[in-house]
C-alpha cells in the first residue's frame, strides 16, 4: 500500500481524536445535556476529530504519494510551532495578556509581516478585549503576570 500524505495526516487526527476523547472520559466527568460536566467539550470535539480525521483517511486515495511533498513550507510550520510553544510555557509566569500579545506580535509582525501598525492595533486590542471579554464579563479564572496584567 502505498502511502499518501491525506491519509498519514488523516490517521494521525483521527488518533488524536481517539486519545482526547479516551483522555476525556476516563478523568472527566461528562455531566448531561442540561448540566455539562468538565469533560462533555472534549468527548464531543475529540469524537469529532476522530470522524473527520477517518473521512480523510478514507478519502485520502487521489492525495500525492507522501514522498512527493516538498518541504517548501517547513520554516513557517516550525516558526507557528516555536510560536505556539512559547505561549505554552509563557502563560502563567507572563500572564494571559502579556503572552497573547507577544504571540500575536510575533505572528503577524514575524511570521506574516504585516505592517506595524496594523500588528501592533490588532495585537493591543485583541490581548486586552479578549481578556476583559473571558476574565470580566464571562468570569473565566486568567492567569495574571508579574505586574498584574
Amino acid at each position: 500500500m502505498l502511502l499518501r500524505s491525506d491519509r498519514i495526516a488523516g490517521g494521525l487526527l483521527a488518533a488524536l481524536g481517539v486519545a482526547t476523547l479516551a483522555e476525556a472520559l476516563l478523568r472527566l466527568p461528562l455531566g448531561s445535556l442540561a448540566d455539562p460536566g468538565p469533560g462533555y467539550a472534549p468527548v464531543i470535539l475529540g469524537a469529532l476529530l476522530a470522524a473527520l480525521g477517518a473521512i480523510i483517511t478514507g478519502s485520502g486515495a487521489e492525495s500525492p504519494p507522501l514522498g512527493a511533498r516538498g518541504w517548501a513550507e517547513l520554516p513557517h510550520a516550525a516558526r507557528v510551532t516555536g510560536g505556539v510553544v512559547f505561549a505554552v510555557l509563557a502563560l502563567e509566569p507572563l500572564g494571559y495578556r502579556l503572552t497573547t500579545l507577544a504571540l500575536l506580535l510575533f505572528f503577524l509582525g514575524v511570521v506574516e509581516r504585516r505592517s506595524l501598525a496594523a500588528t501592533l492595533s490588532v495585537a493591543v486590542a485583541f490581548s486586552f478585549l479578549s481578556h476583559y471579554l473571558f476574565a470580566t464579563l464571562l468570569r473565566v479564572p486568567l492567569p495574571t503576570g508579574p505586574w498584574g496584567i
